[in-house]
């Protein structure tokens, strides 16, 4: 079984600086026992073991990581003096089951991180994809070719808007709608990210009829972008569509596709180019001939049949219509965030959106203003947008190991419990004692610590992510529940100056800034 903490650690991974010399190794031995990818990854920015925590995320994760294996990496992330999208992508398979992990905004970067944001934002607000969605999508259909029982997909940040993009085109396609976990993750779910171009192919028609066209890349390039064009200014001129994602209402014995003399005349001059000879400064003038490469008659054939056109625009208008709805992919597409995380201010999510800090509330998302998503991402960049809002709410242990929780893990309330302990502020010298002493917990003292912890832990002026939160879980604890949570907070003592967990890593990194 693949757990909710597996697609965040494995989302986590893609940040990690894994080469293709790592395809056909697992994760034990990648990160675990070669000494040489083991350095290359664990001194890679990462936001749990940049903390100093190798020991403790090895310990924490290692029976996660374990059977999982390397088959697949796409890599187009920045080079000095080479343009790149710098997208990333990794496939990792066990027992059958693959997981591709779509590599988000790199954050180690502040103004690559704010570059990312406004220019992913500004391009789907104006109906354009940025490449890296379609750059998904390609490694999606590669991965896809390699056997397997099941597929699921998972990112953080942009590597989920991914993620999410990638699921809507392989349910366009008919491959099925993957598994999606993801984590903070921008929202496709907009008038625009799908258009008539995504139904009416080009290459895929190309390929199949005209697979000589893609010798010359350029003149490929300007027919294809001339067949749009013409074509959807066509179909609007008939009244058959409204824009490129509004399909009207249309009847088969009324549809016609009538090209006029212009557009042949065009499309001539397109497919003619010149025969030039391999020397011509040896050839006398007017030597020089023109050749015909494809006749514009069969081009039209192939490329403006009626009966195609017709289908996929009826398909188009039913598929637009029910990707509009969303809810078809509710169950398939999970993602999970942060109320006060930025993302929530970008465009709504394809799936069902769930909130981390309100207890796995179900959101309603709505649009909102750009100079509020600009605070917005200022505000929670490194507060809430990383993996350490969501690690408090998984349990390590026990029967729901792995599983997301609705309330905080009580191992990370005694983390900060114990940071709140180790400021030493607005708590009384007897509680410090009782503490220090290591006093067991017992019916006559216990409501006397229950209360001057929370008054401490009330006025606290520590930057602690959930403090509140924890408050009201110590508030509701009986006297069994608070004891068991003593006995963690005591054996935290060490804290920070010997970390214990991972939830020490995330709580007390500061010290180490």
């Amino acid at each position: 079984m693949i757990t909710e903490l597996d697609y965040l650690v494995l989302s986590g991974l893609s940040y990690g600086d894994f080469k293709d010399e790592d395809i056909g190794f697992s994760l034990e031995e990648i990160l675990f026992l070669n000494n040489k990818s083991k350095e290359r990854l664990l001194s890679f920015p990462n936001e749990v073991w940049s903390y100093g925590g190798r020991e403790i995320f090895e310990k924490t994760f290692h029976t996660f990581l374990c059977e999982w294996k390397v088959i697949g990496i796409m890599n187009d992330t920045y080079r000095q003096g080479t343009e790149k999208t710098g997208f990333y992508a990794i496939a990792f398979e066990k027992h059958g089951q693959i997981v591709i992990s779509y590599r988000g905004t790199e954050v180690s970067s502040f103004g690559e991180a704010y570059k990312d944001f406004i220019e992913t934002d500004l391009l789907i607000g104006v109906d354009k994809k940025p490449k890296q969605l379609e750059q998904g999508v390609e490694f999606y259909k590669e991965i896809l070719k390699i056997e397997h029982k099941s597929i699921a997909l998972t990112g953080h940040s942009l590597g989920g808007g991914i993620a999410q993009y990638v699921a809507l085109i392989s349910d366009l396609k008919d491959y099925g709608i993957p598994k999606v976990y993801t984590w903070n993750a921008f929202g496709i779910n907009k008038v625009g990210i799908l258009s008539l171009e995504d139904f009416l192919e080009f290459d895929s028609i190309a390929e199949r009829k005209c697979p000589s066209l893609k010798n010359n890349k350029i003149l490929y390039k300007r027919i294809k972008s001339y067949y749009y064009s013409y074509l959807f200014k066509l179909l609007k001129k008939n009244n058959y569509i409204k824009d490129k994602e509004s399909i009207k209402k249309i009847s088969k014995l009324e549809f016609k596709v009538e090209l006029d003399e212009d557009m042949k005349k065009r499309l001539e001059s397109l497919f003619t180019v010149a025969n030039k000879p391999l020397l011509p400064f040896f050839n006398k003038k007017g030597e020089q001939k023109n050749e015909l490469i494809i006749s514009p008659k069969v081009f039209i054939d192939d490329f403006f049949n009626e009966d195609m056109i017709y289908e996929e625009l009826i398909r188009a208008r039913k598929f637009i219509k029910k990707f509009k709805k969303n809810n078809r992919y509710d169950e398939h597409v999970i993602n999970f965030v942060h109320s006060e995380d930025f993302t929530i201010t970008l465009y709504p999510h394809l799936g069902s959106t769930y909130e981390i800090d309100k207890g796995l509330v179900r959101t309603e998302e709505k649009l909102h203003p750009l100079l509020k998503k600009m605070y917005a991402f200022t505000k929670s960049i490194r507060s809430y947008h990383m993996y350490s809002v969501f690690l408090p709410f998984f349990n390590f242990e026990g029967e729901d190991r792995g599983q997301i929780r609705r309330e905080l893990s009580i191992d990370y309330i005694a983390t900060e419990v114990r940071r709140v302990i180790y400021q030493e502020n607005n708590l009384s010298d007897e509680f410090l004692g009782f503490y220090y002493n290591g006093l067991e917990l017992d019916n006559e003292n216990y409501y006397k610590i229950k209360k001057n912890l929370l008054h401490g832990m009330g006025m606290s002026k520590a930057d602690i992510k959930y403090l509140k939160e924890s408050i009201i879980i110590i508030k509701r604890m009986n006297f069994e529940k608070f004891k068991d949570l003593w006995k963690k907070v005591r054996k935290k003592v060490g804290s920070p100056y010997i970390k214990k967990d991972i939830y020490d890593l995330i709580t007390f990194h500061e010290r180490h800034k």
